[in-house]
């Protein structure tokens, strides 16, 4: 392990970088903010229950980029080209305005009752792997306005019981995989507009429902 602490550690702009296992690991109630793990044999970031993480980056580790416990939050961080998921979050996380791309597994995958928000998760089942941008395994998650490109599945919903809205999915090999029993807002193909120079133009975007989710 590259270093770490018990619970509620407070961990701020440090660096772990190709150690043999996990790169940073925080106990229950941690704080991380500005934190960098590359290239690491295990987990870049790892941190339990009730952990905030913010601004941190996880790149090229050996298994999933930031992997949190029951009720975390995680905002501003990015995970790309790690062997497993990019982030991983038990029940009851909170992940806001992430960025994944080109891990091997999913982008960002969460067990029940997250909230997904305002995320981007581009490429991810990458090389011979196999993922969604998004995925949830579990109920009562909130997926609302992401924009999931070019992964082997675009938003992957695997049980009922949970709310998909506003959000856009281009270029995956199936950009919607949402089990049966699910609330989820009319996704809309918006129709392609012609050449536009100046200050008209457009053909709209297929809908007024403020809750659709797009395919484009």
């Amino acid at each position: 392990m590259g270093f770490g602490g018990g619970d509620s550690t407070r961990v701020i702009d440090c660096r772990a970088h190709d150690n043999p296992g996990t790169g940073i690991r925080a106990g229950k109630g941690s704080s991380l903010n500005g934190c960098t793990a590359y290239s690491n044999g295990g987990t870049g970031i790892f941190a339990a229950d009730g952990s905030n993480i913010k601004d941190c980056t996880a790149y090229g580790n050996g298994a999933a980029g930031i992997y949190v416990g029951d009720s975390s939050s995680l905002s501003g961080c990015t995970a790309r080209g790690n062997a497993n998921d990019g982030i991983y979050a038990s029940n009851g996380a909170s992940i806001k305005d992430c960025m994944a791309g080109a891990n091997d597994g999913d982008g960002i995958q969460v067990s029940g009752d997250c909230y997904v928000v305002g995320n981007t998760c581009i490429g991810n089942g990458a090389a011979d792997g196999d993922g969604a941008g998004i995925h949830a395994t579990g109920r009562d998650n909130r997926i609302e306005g992401n924009t999931v490109t070019d992964n082997d599945r675009g938003i992957d919903v695997d049980t009922s019981g949970n709310l998909i809205v506003r959000n856009s999915a281009s270029d995956n090999t199936t950009n919607y995989d949402i089990e049966a029993g699910n609330r989820v807002g009319v996704i809309v193909i918006p129709p392609t507009s012609g050449a536009i120079s100046g200050t008209t133009g457009g053909a709209g975007v297929g809908t007024t429902d403020p809750w659709a989710n797009f395919t484009f």
